[in-house]
C-alpha cells in the first residue's frame, strides 16, 4: 500500500529533529545491554619486569585486597579479556590479567603448554602489582584458568595454595595434573579452601574430565563444587558473563 502523503508542515526542521531524535533514543535502549556486554572501560596497563605486559582493573569496593587473576585460554587476548571480564570479576576485587609466554600475534597469546613458566609470569605479575598497589593481599586469592589456562590454573592452584586458596577452573581436566600434580594435591589439600569447576555440557573431549577432575578434588576432602552448563561448548561466552560466572564467585568468596 502506497504511503499516505507528508503533509508539508510535517518536514518543518523542529519536527524532524524531534523523530529523529526519538529513532536514536529508541535505537539506544536496544543497544546498550549488548554495547555493555562487549565494551567498557580499558583496563591499566601493568609492566611485568623479564614478562610481557599484564592488564588490571581495581575493584569496585575500594576496600576490598583480594587479587583475581585471569588465565587465557591458548590464543586468548588478555587485554581483551580483561575488559570482558571486568562486568564481573571487579566486584570480587583486583582483577589481574597476566599475558602467555608465547606471542599468537595481534595481542593473542598462549601459556605454550608450559605450566612452570606460566607459573613464573603469574608470580611476577602478581609482584608488579603488589609494587603498584602495596595493600592488596598475598594470601587467599582467586585464581581462574581456561582451557590450557585451566591446565596451568590448576598445576598452579595446588603448589600456591595459600596464595590462591579459591578457584574458578573452566573446562577442567583430571589428566592436567599428572602423577607429580596429584601428589602435591594430597600434600597441600588442606590449604586450598574452595574450587569450582564449570563446564559446557557440548564440551564433548573435556566433559568426562571435569567429572574425574571433581571426583579427586572431593576425594582429597577439598570442598568443590561440579557445574555443567547444557547449552554451551568450549567458549567465555562475553554476552553471558554475569549469568555465569556472578555465582561462582559468590560462592568461592563465601566465608572469606
Amino acid at each position: 500500500m502506497q504511503a499516505a502523503p507528508v503533509h508539508p508542515r510535517v518536514r518543518t526542521p523542529a519536527r524532524v529533529l524531534l523523530a529523529f531524535g526519538a529513532l536514536l533514543l529508541c535505537l539506544t535502549a536496544f543497544a546498550s545491554p549488548v554495547f555493555a556486554q562487549s565494551h567498557g572501560p580499558a583496563p591499566e596497563t601493568l609492566d611485568v619486569p623479564g614478562h610481557t605486559s599484564a592488564f588490571y582493573f581495581p575493584p569496585r569496593n575500594k576496600r576490598t585486597r583480594a587479587v583475581v587473576v585471569w588465565m587465557h585460554g591458548r590464543g586468548g587476548n588478555p587485554h581483551d579479556d580483561c575488559v570482558k571480564w571486568s562486568h564481573v570479576a571487579t566486584e570480587f576485587g583486583w582483577l589481574l590479567c597476566p599475558s602467555g609466554q608465547e606471542d599468537y600475534g595481534n595481542g593473542a597469546r598462549a601459556w605454550n603448554n608450559d605450566w612452570p613458566g606460566a607459573q613464573r609470569v603469574i608470580d611476577a605479575s602478581m609482584e608488579a602489582l603488589r609494587k603498584k598497589q602495596p595493600t592488596i593481599q598475598r594470601y587467599g586469592n582467586i585464581l581462574i584458568g581456561f582451557s590450557e589456562g585451566a591446565y596451568a590454573a590448576q598445576n598452579i592452584g595446588v603448589r600456591e595454595p595459600r596464595v590462591f586458596n579459591r578457584w574458578l577452573i573452566l573446562a577442567s581436566a583430571a589428566r592436567y595434573w599428572g602423577g607429580e600434580g596429584l601428589e602435591v594435591l594430597k600434600s597441600n589439600r588442606g590449604n586450598i579452601k574452595r574450587v569450582y569447576l564449570l563446564t559446557g555440557a557440548l564440551d564433548a573431549p573435556v566433559l568426562q574430565e571435569s567429572r574425574e577432575a571433581y571426583e579427586i578434588l572431593k576425594k582429597n576432602k577439598v570442598h568443590v563444587r561440579l557445574r555443567i552448563v547444557h547449552d554451551m561448548g568450549h567458549e567465555v561466552p562475553a554476552s553471558r558473563m554475569r549469568e555465569l560466572y556472578h555465582q561462582p564467585l559468590t560462592w568461592l568468596v563465601h566465608n572469606r
